[in-house]
């Protein structure tokens, strides 16, 4: 099972004339291994994209891709990571405190939003790989996630 990001969905729809061969072949491959499946956030950023509810969902028959749902100790990932994030720090520096949570220091002026976080613990918890052109932070952040990448 491959769980697809936006940018590839969006490469292949838009079309985006870099990356739109690239993204459908490397879409298709993916596809002839297993099922595709996207989260809320990905379906979400799509339908805005398209604008209408029936030509995303035609959108996503065509495509062969489903919804899967997100499960709650992949927000609970999501959060944690992000969290680590805003600190400054890698996934790795997460340590957990018993019975009161992880301990990390706030802030920080990072430009990752939570969503992006979200669509990566539900890769990593849900599907085999995930397939994205957004390889360097997804890397440091989900170091168990199996990434496929497309080449221009």
């Amino acid at each position: 099972m491959t769980a697809v990001d936006t940018n590839i969905l969006l490469d292949v729809l838009l079309p985006d004339p870099q990356w739109r061969a690239a993204s459908s072949a490397a879409l298709y491959a993916a596809l002839q291994q297993g099922q595709l499946v996207v989260c809320e956030v990905v379906l979400a950023e799509l339908a805005a994209q398209i604008g209408e509810e029936a030509t995303t969902q035609k959108f996503m028959s065509d495509t062969g891709i489903s919804l899967a749902s997100t499960p709650g100790h992949a927000c609970l990932l999501a959060g944690l990571m992000w969290k680590q994030y805003r600190a400054g720090g890698r996934s790795s520096d997460i340590r957990v405190r018993t019975g009161t949570g992880p301990s990390m220091a706030g802030g920080g002026s990072r430009t990752r939003i939570l969503p992006d976080f979200l669509v990566a613990s539900h890769a990593q918890t849900c599907a085999d790989q995930f397939l994205t052109r957004d390889l360097g932070f997804y890397r440091a952040y989900f170091k168990d996630l199996s990434i496929v990448s497309p080449a221009p």
